[in-house]
């Protein structure tokens, strides 16, 4: 580790929620994309960005 550098956890800490909110984001604007079984990991996602793992 480098504890001089804190940008660097920063910058990944910033990018861990992206994914999944994403998702949770394509899922809500738009529903008819996708199945009913792709739509409740959306609503997980939501709540999972927030968490940022």
């Amino acid at each position: 580790m480098i504890p001089q550098v804190p940008q660097i956890m920063c910058m990944v800490a910033s990018a861990i929620p992206v994914p999944p909110m994403a998702m949770s984001f394509a899922t809500f604007i738009m529903p008819k994309l996708f199945k009913d079984e792709e739509r409740e990991p959306g609503k997980i996602a939501f709540l999972i960005s927030f968490i940022g793992s």
